[in-house]
């Protein structure tokens, strides 16, 4: 029977079209462009085809989804085409055209079907057609609609980024007596979610209300994805259940949005729970949300989690592509599982999905983080054999499997690596310097380590925290503790505050003096615990060795409520000799 109601509407769209079949309408705007003609027989051709399509997905539920989704692009476009819908006075569809686009059901497609072509019958009676015009083939009378034009400009300027000019433009339009609809107050509000400012957001939504302009589906989702990104998860949430109370009802934009603030937080339980709440709706999951999941598992390197919403991403029938597969090789490597991580590359190649610069760079990182060095190096020329030009975090990988190597020669390798990324002229920042300031300290390169890191400021990269560890390691394991002070004292006047692991270092550089300066550590613990520095286990360690293991549980008594001083850990043993000889900055 629903098909039986649909059949009226689409003919009487057909009869109109038919009617205009040899005329030509003139100065038809779109939001992407203006057409100043369009032939009539198009809108033809596109209705029918959409009948045409909608028919056999009523008759074959096997008929091809893409075919089906090419039909409501064919109406879309004529709605969209003959008259800009979305601010005419069907501008009701636009709120039904969001929603039932994103159902898979037959009863939601002829819903938006019936949608559709009232949004295009409404299109065509903007156009103020009469019927001595169509008879007569006579120009189109009257002017075109003063809405379609606010709702340009506004584009515009969502499109420039210029909250200002489209604040302005609703209250010019305000002021001279027109309403303006909650699309067009969405058009100003996405201004603002893009660029993140959710507190003037919030201010334009209350203006809205002030307005009595009553807020629309768009408007919520708009609000829902600001507090979203500014990671306020209970406004996210309060603002789905105003939409809920306002007796609309959420979509899968809707549903999105909340899984992917909880998700981006490791928020695994919550984002699952609204995942339910979704489903219980009758709403599918689509491929976005599917990525959202393997991306929030990988980034805490939950290889587990990844590898189910990969699969689960099969199993409802959505392409996985490179970005899926690499989002999985990126959570092996991040738990260092080369294995896997070479397994689901191969299944990727398999599957037809060509690898790209970030699916290599993970498993670059994968035996990196293992220590294989030589394993790194090969999958990097398998890389560029593959015609694919590496990234800075190509290179900062096997820089990184250098410091993690127990090879004699990690030092000089490292330094080759950067001075290939220079010669690239891949390098954005100074993390790469870093590593390489890291692996040369674990390899007792101190002079190397001093170049590297004199390079980086040299290229106008200021350091960073890691960075400076990094070099006051190498000296402390030398028992430099005076380089150590030095590079304390650099670090400071950069304006960069010392942390747990710098005081760690300058412990361990007090430890291995001869002869040990004790009296310097203790100072040093005492100031970073007046300073509020986080004091772990291994600085409490690099205290036992620095001031005498009972000296630290005195001090553990007196300034940590009798905190009990770890165990010693197994000794660093001592760095290979510098031929070169030498210390110092």
């Amino acid at each position: 029977s629903s098909f039986n109601k649909f059949a009226p509407h689409c003919s009487a769209a057909l009869v109109v079209a038919k009617k205009l079949a040899s005329k030509t309408i003139t100065g038809v705007s779109t939001p992407q462009t203006t057409l100043k003609v369009f032939p009539i027989q198009c809108l033809h051709q596109f209705a029918m085809s959409f009948v045409n399509t909608m028919t056999k997905s009523r008759t074959a539920k096997a008929a091809p989804k893409g075919q089906r989704s090419a039909g409501v692009l064919a109406a879309l476009s004529a709605a969209v085409l003959v008259g800009d819908f979305l601010t005419s006075e069907s501008g009701g569809c636009a709120g039904w055209v969001a929603e039932l686009a994103t159902a898979s059901t037959f009863a939601a497609e002829l819903g938006l079907v019936l949608v559709l072509f009232a949004a295009l019958l409404a299109g065509l009676g903007n156009l103020k057609l009469s019927a001595s015009t169509q008879g007569k083939g006579k120009k189109l009378a009257g002017k075109a609609p003063e809405k379609p034009k606010l709702t340009h400009f506004l584009e515009v300027a969502f499109q420039e980024g210029d909250a200002k000019k489209a604040i302005q433009l609703l209250t010019d339009w305000e002021d001279a007596g027109n309403k303006a609809t909650s699309h067009h107050y969405n058009l100003a509000l996405r201004i603002y979610t893009k660029g993140g400012d959710w507190h003037s957001a919030e201010s334009l939504v209350k203006r809205m209300k002030d307005r009595a302009v009553v807020p629309g589906s768009g408007i919520y989702n708009t609000m829902m994805d600001a507090y979203a990104k500014a990671d306020k998860n209970d406004e996210c949430e309060a603002s789905m259940q105003e939409m809920v109370d306002a007796g609309l009802r959420p979509c899968l934009i809707s549903y999105s949005t909340l899984i992917y603030a909880r998700a981006r937080r490791g928020e695994y339980a919550a984002a699952e729970a609204w995942l339910k709440k979704m489903l219980a709706q009758r709403i599918q999951p689509d491929a976005i949300i599917c990525n959202t999941f393997i991306h929030a598992y990988s980034v805490k390197g939950d290889v587990a989690g990844a590898e189910k919403w990969l699969q689960r991403t099969r199993e409802l029938g959505f392409e996985v592509g490179v970005a899926s597969y690499s989002t999985v090789v990126d959570s092996c490597a991040k738990s260092g599982d080369w294995r896997r991580a070479e397994m689901w590359f191969n299944c990727m190649v398999k599957d037809g999905v060509e690898p790209n610069v970030v699916t290599y760079s993970s498993m670059i990182d994968a035996f990196a983080k293992a220590g294989e060095l030589d394993s790194a190096e090969q999958w990097y020329h398998k890389m560029i054999s593959a015609g694919i030009t590496p990234s800075v975090h190509s290179f900062g990988a096997i820089v990184n499997a250098c410091a993690k190597s127990s090879s004699p020669h990690a030092a000089v390798v490292a330094e080759q690596w950067i001075d290939r990324a220079e010669e690239a002229d891949v390098i954005c920042d100074g993390v790469i310097y870093s590593s390489g300031v890291d692996a040369c300290g674990k390899a007792g390169d101190v002079e190397r380590a001093v170049r590297i890191f004199n390079r980086a400021k040299a290229k106008g990269y200021k350091p960073h925290i890691m960075c400076y560890c990094a070099l006051a390691r190498a000296f402390a394991h030398r028992g430099d503790w005076q380089d150590v002070e030095n590079v304390g004292e650099e670090m400071v006047a950069a304006g960069i505050e010392k942390n747990e692991f710098f005081i760690y270092a300058q412990l361990i550089g007090y430890a291995l003096a001869k002869p040990r300066k004790s009296e310097r550590a203790e100072r040093c613990f005492r100031e970073a615990l007046k300073e509020g520095l986080n004091v772990n286990d291994h600085v409490l360690g690099a205290l036992a060795r620095s001031v005498g293991r009972p000296r630290a549980e005195v001090l553990m008594q007196e300034l940590c409520n009798g905190r009990p001083v770890p165990p010693p850990a197994p000794r660093r043993s001592a760095p290979p000799p510098n031929p070169a000889g030498g210390h110092g900055q």
